[in-house]
């Protein structure tokens, strides 16, 4: 083969892009490298499918975007360039990638293609390429102009020159890019399907990713997001670029997915690949004539390559495909022999392939293992070694056996391998060494590493510090602590941040100022505002300075609102010095850039975001199961904080003034606590703390229990007096302390509550005032002596003196145990000026209220009150005694609001029933008239009451609303007992009421079926007449009960129920047996004459009456019944006749001799009887007479006796005979079971 066709046939691994500048200048020849290109390259079906769904949306008029992304080797550009001969093959005015450093030179290159492309409207592109940049430049120059006094056509050459040059930018923030292009893609779309862009080498684009080309980006993205234009964008993204994006600027990427398909070029590359790549150059001749031989190729090679595309870390991709393709055709071109598996690992061990998997781990694995002389000098053994090479992820038995075909052979070469070497795989046996070792989630160090390779320009950076720090650092300087003792909580949520870029936190950093409300801000400048009403402010300032003479600074702000710790820190300074080893030995992933606080908190980032759940949950041992992960969890842990240690200590930095001659300087959170602690100490100069010990609650509940005791007088109480007394007794009375040494350790705790004074004579003790309770009384003494305050308004001024919330409720409490205040049962306290005048005042109030209590019949057995009692446990009394009135007075109410409700349910009770005054007609329908009307009277006149009753207790429920709950009681007292017995009388009245209008309605159903049994008598009283006697007897016997008494008679309806069922089941049955007898005799007569009856329907036994009809009813049910059979059979007569006197013949069929006139003559004597009355006899005689005369003609026509009923199985009639009458017309057959 010649050396052009060897040409031809190389294929290429990687694609080269033009630059922007270049396609400019020779738009033709950039058209024809990517049509050269083009034209080597086949479309995956999965990348045409986004391309088809960006067609789509440009079809319909809209901007869509798609994007391609996939680690470097893996065919983006030569994706990109396929997908531009996709839709230049589909109508589109398609631009082909470029490779451009700005935005501007993008545009140029874009125009000149999309001219050179279609040259019907180049004209058009240029003007508007001319209108949007070139005249961009008019202020510019006319601005220059007048500064420098050059004429402004002058200075428009320069400035032309240089834009043409791509020398510098107009478009500084892409929007002429983005206004070029939306009206390129409408100009596109009049001679076109519209404009579709392919950007490739966006890493050479974007640059160095700083906080310019960030917003550049943002506003280009976001700019045609808003354009509605024909115009469609394909992004062909680096992975790695894409991580920097992912990281640093992710609403730029998801802007560009939501709107349109992603495909990640990694999903296409599978094992299928090589196969379908290989067809394609071994079948398409179309690609310019390129030719390949299938036999040049292994398929078990091509089975391998589909293992290895499938492996990032042994291969690259495509690119290891298309280097394989190429060595495979040259070795064919040499050998004419076929490119097998021996040949590609030897190939691979070789290095003679340029892409073959970073590190080259498969070489590597191969020559430490064929090292071996044992392996390497046994032919079998080196032979399943060099295999299983190219089967990384399991090679079968029978693939095996192509290399190895001695079974036995194989089998104990497998044997003596497979331990130390081999592992058994799902395809089948593998190398051991080319197995994915199983991890956390990914190497820490990695992580490391790719943070630092991701990371954008040092300004992008420092835009993001505020982040990174609250993330990394703030949790280490305000920890969360343990739910039983935490440390710092957050009191205000992302949103609040979001809108004052403040957060607030509550905890403390010195337990002698506990619990304070933290405002924190992290920002890149310092705040225009600062909040006041938190206890301290605390602002972390990013100075993105990179000058490494610049340094941490930490002051103390003392203003009229406030005190503030503003603190800066320089992220960007570069560190040399003091770096831990541990940091240090990962400098070789970033330099020759040195450490930045802000690179290495971008790192820390990065790893509590990919290991956060394995460092939070380090000692779960359901979640690390393995001894190496929780080892290098261990080792991320340690690494973490050692790291977070240094960076703290050197952004925070700093002197502090403790009142000594010289300020000392601090690093790290120590020198936010010191700065803590002074501000505290400046913002509340007064304050001394209550919680001095983890008890002190309870501490202070047992002091106060001292101070409220009876042993004391007032002075001593509110420390205006030594207690002079024993100390032990004291201790004991007082305290509750059994011994001294425990009392002296409870004195010493309570610390300024206590003042001890001891000679040699006696031991006396005063229980001072803290000063919280001084201030506090201060602040009371303001309102009027009468005046209660909310607690919480006390809460709120104790505050800005720096007493928290618990602390002042222990202060009020102390200060009630003093009688200095009085609380109410509200919780709202009041100052007490004089305690002599408030104790006689809450004596005056027992008294009083002892006295109602007294007249309401509620009496205290446990009433222990004296002159000497204290003010507060007065209180005490005086409070459970009004709760005891307030309790007997909601008693009271909710009393009368049950009878409000069973006054209510009472009138709709009587209410309900409607009570009728209309009966059926009967006997007793007059009797029960009567009573029907006096029940409703009754009922008006119940209802009257009633309501009038309830009006009046909801006139009382009003006024108890209206006077206090105590002052209603003691005047309903005299109306209870009155209320209670009218009540009582109501509910017994309306339980008579309800009672007789049941026993009324229950013979509303009784006089209707008293109604239909005297029809059903009278119906039967001709054949039978004793149900109607006993009804007319049972009617009588109450009639005369309803005469005598009219309600008794009312609950007597079920025994007139028993008495009347039982004539009523006599009367149905004998009625029962008539309908049988009727139903009999209709049956018999339709046997026999159906075909003389009439064609009507035949008459039912009616069991109505109608109203005032009497007589026989029965009996004319049967007279009907016998008239509508003779009616028949007089027709049957008169057609018999009729036929005779037409001259029809006729002769007996009886074979009697009897003539016609006998015959008519009897049937018209038994016609003359029908006029009276008919019995069921006479109709049979009838019937049968006509049914001979008919009969007679039939004869007399056919000549055969065939008519009659046949019921003798050994005499059957003549069948057909009868058949073809049947047909005829001539006869009716009626066919029935014999009986």
């Amino acid at each position: 083969m010649d050396d052009s066709h060897k040409e031809r046939l190389q294929l290429l691994p990687i694609a080269d892009t033009i630059g922007g500048t270049a396609a400019r200048e020779n738009p033709r020849r950039t058209l024809d490298h990517y049509n050269h290109l083009a034209n080597q390259l086949w479309l995956s079906s999965k990348v045409s499918d986004v391309a088809d769904g960006v067609f789509l949306r440009v079809q319909q008029g809209y901007t869509a975007w798609g994007s391609l992304s996939g680690p470097y080797g893996f065919g983006k550009t030569a994706s990109a360039i396929a997908l531009w001969a996709h839709a230049k093959d589909s109508e589109f005015l398609a631009i082909p990638p470029l490779s451009c450093t700005s935005f501007d030179e993008l545009a140029s290159g874009i125009a000149a293609l999309a001219g050179e492309q279609n040259p019907k409207i180049k004209k058009q592109i240029n003007k508007l390429f001319e209108d949007v940049f070139t005249k961009g430049l008019n202020p510019m120059v006319q601005e220059d102009a007048k500064r420098y006094s050059v004429p402004s056509r002058r200075v428009r050459q320069i400035y032309q020159d240089k834009f043409s040059a791509g020398q510098f930018t107009l478009d500084s923030q892409s929007r002429r890019t983005v206004e070029f292009l939306s009206k390129l893609g409408a100009l596109a779309a009049k001679d076109s399907k519209g404009l579709v862009i392919i950007l490739d080498e966006l890493q050479q684009l974007l640059g160095p990713l700083d906080a310019r080309t960030i917003v550049q980006f943002r506003e280009f993205v976001w700019g045609m997001r808003t354009e509605r234009s024909p115009c469609g964008i394909i992004l062909a993204l680096d992975s790695l670029l894409e991580a920097k994006l992912a990281r640093w600027a992710a609403d730029i990427l998801h802007r560009i997915r939501e709107n349109g398909p992603s495909l990640q070029l990694t999903d296409i590359y599978t094992r299928e690949f090589p196969a379908w790549l290989w067809d394609q150059l071994v079948n398409d001749s179309r690609k310019s004539g390129l030719i390949y031989q299938s036999e040049a190729l292994s398929e078990n090679v091509l089975l391998s390559l589909g293992q290895l595309v499938e492996r990032p870390d042994l291969a690259n991709g495509p690119r290891t495909v298309v280097d394989v393709f190429t060595r495979a055709v040259t070795y064919h071109q040499e050998t004419g022999s076929s490119y097998d598996i021996p040949n590609l690992v030897s190939d691979v061990h070789q290095g003679q392939f340029r892409y073959f998997g970073e590190g080259a781990t498969i070489q590597s694995v191969l020559t430490h293992i064929l090292s071996d002389e044992w392996i390497s000098q046994d032919e079998e053994r080196k032979t399943l070694v060099t295999t299983l090479a190219a089967f990384p992820q399991g090679c079968s038995q029978e693939m095996l056996q192509c290399y190895l075909p001695d079974k036995k052979q194989l089998k104990k070469t497998r044997s003596e391998l497979f331990a130390p070497l081999l592992v058994e795989l799902s395809e089948g046996l593998a190398l051991e060494r080319l197995q994915q070792v199983r991890r956390i989630n990914t190497n820490w160090e990695q992580i490391l590493s790719r943070c630092w390779e991701t990371l954008p320009a040092l300004d992008a950076l420092a835009a993001q510090a505020p982040s990174m720090i609250l993330r990394t650092l703030i949790p280490k300087l305000f920890p969360k602590g343990t739910p039983a003792k935490p440390d710092w909580e957050r009191l205000s949520d992302d949103s609040n941040a979001i809108l004052t870029g403040w957060y607030i936190l509550r905890g403390t950093f010195d337990d002698n100022y506990p619990q304070r409300e933290i405002a924190l801000c992290v920002s890149d400048k310092e705040p225009e505002s600062w909040p006041w009403d938190v206890d301290a402010c605390i602002a972390l300032v990013c100075d993105s300075s990179v000058d490494p003479d610049v340094t941490p600074r930490a002051e103390l702000l003392d203003k009229d609102d406030g005190c503030f710790i503003l603190m800066r820190l320089p992220i960007l300074r570069p560190l040399e010095d003091r770096i831990p080893a541990e940091l240090q030995r990962h400098g070789k992933h970033i330099q020759p850039e040195p450490f930045r606080p802000a690179t290495i908190l971008a790192a820390l980032h990065d790893l509590e975001a990919f290991l956060g759940d394995q460092i939070d949950n380090s000692d779960d041992a359901d979640v690390l199961t393995y001894p190496e992960e929780q080892a290098e969890v261990k080792q991320v842990t340690a690494f973490v904080n050692i790291t977070v240690d240094f960076v703290l200590r050197e952004l925070l930095a700093g002197t502090v003034d403790v009142g000594i001659s010289t300020p000392i300087s601090l690093r790290g959170p120590e020198l936010l606590r010191a700065l803590f602690t002074q501000a505290c100490r400046r913002r509340f100069p007064e304050y001394q703390t209550l919680t001095r010990t983890e008890k002190w609650q309870e501490i202070l509940s047992n002091y106060r229990e001292g101070v409220s005791s009876d042993w004391l007088n007032p002075a001593q109480r509110q420390g205006l007096e030594d207690i002079i007394t024993p100390k032990v007794e004291m201790y004991e009375t007082l305290f509750g302390q059994k011994s001294t040494a425990a009392g002296d350790s409870f004195i010493k705790k309570l610390g300024t509550f206590v003042e001890i004074k001891k000679d040699s004579e006696s031991f006396a003790l005063r229980l001072a005032m803290h000063p919280a309770e001084n201030t506090l009384i201060d602040y009371l003494k303001k309102f009027a002596a009468n005046q209660f305050i909310p607690l919480n308004a006390t809460v709120e001024f104790l505050r800005h003196h720096g007493y928290i919330h618990t602390e002042t409720e222990e202060i009020v409490k102390i200060l009630v145990a003093r009688e200095c205040l009085t609380k109410d049962p509200n919780g709202n306290i009041r100052f007490i000026p004089s305690p002599e005048i408030e104790r006689g005042r809450l004596l005056q109030q027992i008294a009083e209220m002892d006295d109602q209590l007294c007249r309401l019949g509620i009496t205290d057995d446990t009433n222990l009150i004296s002159q000497n009692t204290s003010t507060t446990n007065l209180q005490k009394h005086l409070q459970q005694q009004q709760a005891r009135l307030e309790s007997f007075a909601k008693e009271e109410i909710s009393n009368l609001e049950s009878s409000i409700t069973s006054l209510q349910e009472l009138i709709g009770t009587v209410s309900v029933p409607a009570i009728s005054t209309e009966w059926l007609d009967s006997d007793l329908s007059r009797h029960l008239t009567g009573i029907a009307i006096k029940l409703k009277d009754t009922q008006k006149n119940l209802l009257r009451t009633l309501r009038r009753e309830l009006k009046g207790f909801e006139e009382e429920l009003d006024t108890a609303s209206s006077l206090s709950g105590v002052e209603w009681v003691v005047i309903q007292q005299n109306k209870k007992e009155l209320s209670f017995n009218t009540l009582q009388k109501l509910q017994e009245r309306v339980k008579q009421f309800e009672t007789r209008v049941k026993g009324l309605t229950s013979w509303e159903v009784l006089i209707n079926q008293l109604h239909s049994t005297a029809t059903l008598c009278e119906k039967v009283s001709e054949t039978e007449a004793t149900p109607i006697r006993a009804l007319s007897q049972l009617v009588d016997e109450f009639k005369e009960r309803f005469a005598v008494d009219s309600w008794s008679p009312l609950f007597t309806s079920s025994e007139f129920a028993d008495r009347l069922g039982t004539i009523q089941s006599d009367v149905q049955a004998r009625l029962y047996e008539l309908v049988q007898v009727f139903n009999r005799e209709l049956e018999e007569i339709r046997n026999q004459f159906n075909i003389l009856l009439p064609s009507t329907q035949p008459p039912t036994f009616n069991v109505s009456v109608k109203d005032n009809q009497r007589g026989d009813l029965i009996q004319e049910s049967f007279q009907k019944l016998y008239q509508w059979a003779c009616t028949g059979f007089r027709a049957g007569a008169i057609e018999c006749q009729r036929k005779r006197q037409n001259g029809s013949q006729w002769r007996n069929p009886d074979k009697r001799r009897r003539s016609w006139k006998t015959l008519e003559a009897q049937i018209e004597e038994e016609f003359q009887k029908v006029e009276a009355r008919l019995d069921f006899e006479t109709v049979q005689n009838i019937g049968a007479m006509v049914l001979v005369m008919q009969r007679g003609f039939t004869s007399a026509e056919e000549n055969e006796d065939i008519f009659g009923l046949y019921d003798n199985p050994d005499d059957p009639p003549d069948f057909n005979k009868l058949g073809q009458l049947f047909r005829q017309g001539k006869i009716q057959i009626q066919v029935k079971p014999k009986a």
